[in-house]
C-alpha cells in the first residue's frame, strides 16, 4: 500500500474521531477522550510532516506512536 493512500485513510479515521468528541464528552470519557485526542494530533502531525517533504523517518515517529497508543488496553464497556 503506497503512503499516500495509508495517509488518506488514516486522515478520514481522524475526521471521524474528530465527529465523536461531542459523544465523548457527554458520557464522561475522559481518559479515552484524551487518549484519541492525541492519537488525532500525532496523526496530523505525521500528515505535515509528509507533506513539507520530512524524512520518512521522523514521518513514521509519529505514525508508529498513533499504533502504540492504540494497542493500550482500554475498557471495551467505554
Amino acid at each position: 500500500m503506497s503512503g499516500k493512500r495509508v495517509f488518506a485513510n488514516y486522515l478520514r479515521f481522524g475526521i471521524f474521531i474528530a465527529g465523536t468528541f461531542g459523544k465523548l464528552r457527554s458520557r464522561g470519557l475522559a481518559a479515552k477522550r484524551s487518549l484519541a485526542l492525541r492519537e488525532f494530533a500525532l496523526g496530523i502531525e505525521a500528515l505535515e510532516r509528509f507533506v513539507a517533504g520530512a524524512p520518512l523517518r521522523q514521518v513514521h515517529e509519529c505514525v508508529f506512536g498513533v499504533l502504540a497508543m492504540e494497542s493500550e488496553p482500554v475498557d471495551p464497556r467505554l
